[in-house]
């Protein structure tokens, strides 16, 4: 199972557009904050594509959710924008958040900075920003269970 992740596309509706054509094969696509708006246009125009939707700091106004979780491929998604965990300090607090929630994957925005890092049982993925650096990313869970982070460059 394939899922593509972006963040922070702030208002870039084409790049974002341009990514979901790029991998057609993701099903569920994590929409990491900033950039409501735009997530919302994309799941309208790809009503294929399961769009999981979470506000971020520059959402204003948006009724999305901070924080969301769910279980795909029998692994537990924790995702977030990350402005409330604070990640620009430190993954800490988001670390713990997952971890309460039992989470194989947490997936979070904010920084604008690609981060790849697995911590006992945890795997831990920002894509970095789509609006302003081109950058995402794919999750790839495989028929064994296996969860393999990708990120990519527009």
């Amino acid at each position: 199972m394939r899922l593509l992740i972006v963040a922070d596309v702030h208002g870039r509706l084409g790049a974002l557009l341009d990514v979901l054509d790029s991998q057609p094969t993701a099903q569920h696509v994590f929409c990491l904050g900033d950039g409501v708006e735009q997530y919302e246009e994309a799941a309208t125009l790809y009503p294929d594509r399961i769009f999981h939707i979470v506000a971020g700091n520059c959402d204003f106004g948006a009724s999305h959710p901070r924080l969301g979780e769910i279980v795909l491929a029998g692994k537990r998604i924790v995702y977030t924008h990350g402005h409330v965990e604070q990640v620009k300090y430190g993954m800490e607090h988001a670390v713990s958040v997952a971890r309460s929630r039992g989470a194989d994957l947490l997936l979070f925005g904010h920084t604008h900075e690609p981060t790849r890092h697995y911590e006992d049982g945890l795997h831990i993925f920002n894509p970095g920003s789509l609006g302003y650096h081109g950058e995402y990313g794919v999750v790839d869970i495989t028929p064994a269970g296996q969860i393999m982070t990708i990120a990519l460059r527009d």
